[in-house]
């Protein structure tokens, strides 16, 4: 039987908890996601939380049945308010702050098992907001850690020596706020929390010139919320969740097929509702490549989907590109789509 997977230690670098601020070049990684606003402790953050665990490990234990154990990785959570970047939400009431709780996880977890574990957990009357967990990449590239050993009240203080780092290296912060929570808060007194703060960081403006880029990379806030819109558009497809594609395409949509047709949005938006005799097995992506420029940004990778329809099982995987620009309930809305011929397996 294959050794037990444990993400922690096959990434200890990701993982350091030096008491200084360092600076360390994390890795791209997949997470179980979902997100919420308020007091974090509060009813809200405390539901969905238990939702994320719910799947969390409704899939470690379906897999380990299937002969592919891992561990369940350790609580991560991305904290941001009326700015996406740095710290600046610690100032602000904690009824407004925004968060997302995530779980690393292994890269063979697809919306498939994710999509099964939701069923399975629904079918066994638990809260119907676990259908809000998504799987999601996570692309922070060089940030600044540091082990903050205490209340999480007195983190401010270890975030200004992070920050002050970053100057001193030349870098500013360019990303959203991330702790990794090394111990159990209703185990361990507050004194002995032990919590990995991260701040994804860019090279600093000089003279009006990014040193060493000319172009947003992928740990910017821009690329990291498009990235992040990217998966949600795939998954409205794999759930035919129509609000949120509704939310995300731009009222003037342009899709060009494989076959060069052209449709508009109400015409994708049918693609997306169900259908009588259609079951979606799973929509997913990979590969992505986000490149941001001022307000737009470019998406291009590869797009698995595989659905029955009638008894009749079909499964697809073509290449994409697609065009999103700032605007829209989410923030950025996709212009344009270009889905190409078939990929060879």
């Amino acid at each position: 039987m294959p050794a037990k997977l444990d993400l922690y230690k096959k990434f200890a670098a990701d993982y350091v908890t030096p008491r200084q601020p360092v600076l360390v070049k994390t890795h791209a990684a997949q997470y179980l996601a979902i997100a919420g606003r308020g007091d974090p402790g509060g009813t809200e953050f405390t539901a969905r939380l238990g939702c994320l665990y719910n799947v969390a490990f409704t899939i470690k234990m379906a897999r380990k049945f299937a002969g592919r154990d891992y561990a369940v990785s350790k609580l991560e959570g991305l904290w941001w308010g009326r700015r996406k970047a740095g710290s600046a939400f610690m100032l602000e009431p904690r009824e407004r702050w925004r968060w997302e709780l995530i779980i690393r996880t292994p890269d063979f977890i697809a919306e498939r098992e994710l999509l099964g574990a939701v069923a399975g957990l629904l079918e066994r009357d638990k809260p119907a907001e676990v259908r809000d967990v998504c799987l999601r990449p996570l692309s922070e590239g060089e940030c600044v850690q540091l082990l903050h050993v205490g209340p999480y009240a007195d983190e401010p203080a270890s975030v200004e020596r992070m920050e002050a780092f970053a100057r001193e290296q030349g870098r500013t912060v360019d990303g959203v706020h991330h702790e990794i929570y090394l111990s159990d808060p209703r185990r361990v007194a507050a004194a002995r929390l032990r919590t990995i703060l991260r701040l994804p960081v860019s090279m600093a403006m000089v003279g009006g010139m990014l040193m060493g880029a000319s172009v947003a990379t992928a740990q910017s806030p821009a690329a990291d919320s498009v990235t992040r819109l990217d998966s949600a558009w795939a998954r409205s497809y794999a759930v035919h969740d129509t609000a949120v594609a509704q939310a995300l395409f731009a009222s003037d949509l342009v899709v060009v097929g494989g076959n060069g047709s052209l449709k508009n949005r109400d015409a994708e938006m049918r693609d997306i509702r169900p259908q009588a005799g259609l079951r979606m097995h799973y929509f997913r992506t990979r590969d992505v490549d986000v490149r941001c420029y001022a307000g737009a940004c470019a998406v291009v990778g590869i797009a698995e989907w595989e659905f029955e329809f009638n008894g009749r099982v079909d499964a697809t995987r073509r290449r994409y590109s697609a065009t999103w620009i700032r605007g829209g309930p989410l923030g950025w809305q996709m212009v344009t789509l270009h889905i190409s011929q078939a990929l060879a397996p």
